[in-house]
């Protein structure tokens, strides 16, 4: 590590947020850590994980930061820069899922999702952009999934916005080309943390019982892998960084690599046919 670096991380109060922040400060490095209702509900586990890092090599400052309102990404930008300097990193953790009958998902249901995994992502990335283009350094990694490249019953609420993430972020790595800064999507399989248990179900019960009983499992593993592969990300040399990344030990992806390789493939053909090839380089 030839400095510290800067990171602010959404989604903090628990899972891949609070083992990033953590894995970051234990190297040396500077983590904004960020959740919503820091002073009301959050307020306990924003101690703990103050807590955890005390006596750590780097630094940690918890920041509120809503996802769902651009002024309050903005203000825990502003906030994050004013206490650290400028950002090398920004880590879009903050999301939820949805499990059950697509069709029992009302329109409100689906459309609160986007706005947290997706429209939540587009607008950490419009407050950061902006600093990280002008120094001509930074990063942006984004937890996406390999639901975003594969679909599985009953968790089309979730997937959809996935697929979403994976057609705005591989856009915005083009049109980032020359400016200095990454983009890195992480293909995530199954892990560990309170994301399974804080997953909402469809809320239309009379389309959900039209359909008769499902059955879903799944096995899960350690999440620190996905901190560890963060924290290696953000120390890498810029340019370097891969656009995409699976991490997925419980299934190896399941295809998901192989989809990435002939996706790569057509966008070539793609970029080239329109003359912007130069984007892959």
């Amino acid at each position: 590590m030839s400095r510290q670096l800067c990171a602010l991380i959404t989604g903090c109060s628990t899972g891949l947020g609070w083992l990033t922040a953590q894995a970051l400060v234990e190297r040396g490095h500077t983590a904004v850590a960020t959740m919503r209702e820091l002073h009301g509900r959050n307020a306990g586990k924003a101690a703990s994980l103050e807590e955890s890092v005390a006596g750590s090599a780097g630094a940690l400052h918890v920041v509120e930061l809503d996802v769902t309102s651009q002024d309050s990404v903005d203000a825990a930008v502003a906030e994050a820069e004013r206490l650290t300097g400028p950002l090398d990193a920004a880590v879009n953790n903050a999301g939820y899922g949805g499990a059950g009958y697509v069709e029992a998902f009302t329109a409100a249901q689906l459309s609160d999702m986007f706005e947290v995994n997706v429209m939540g992502v587009h607008r950490v990335n419009r407050a950061v952009l902006p600093g990280m283009r002008e120094r001509g350094a930074g990063v942006v990694i984004t937890a996406g999934s390999t639901m975003g490249r594969t679909v599985l019953p009953y968790a089309a609420a979730y997937t959809s916005t996935k697929f979403a993430l994976e057609g705005l972020l591989e856009s915005l790595h083009y049109e980032l080309k020359g400016t200095g800064v990454d983009v890195s999507i992480l293909q995530l399989g199954a892990f560990e943390t309170a994301f399974h248990g804080n997953m909402v179900g469809p809320a239309d019960e009379v389309r959900v019982a039209s359909y008769g009983e499902t059955i879903s499992t799944a096995e899960a593993a350690s999440p620190t892998l996905v901190s560890d592969a963060i924290v290696e990300l953000i120390e890498s040399p810029r340019g370097s960084t891969p656009l995409r990344l699976v991490i997925d030990p419980i299934t190896g992806g399941a295809g998901v690599p192989e989809l990435n390789e002939v996706g790569a493939r057509i966008q070539l053909e793609v970029l080239g046919a329109v003359g912007a090839d130069y984007l892959l380089a």
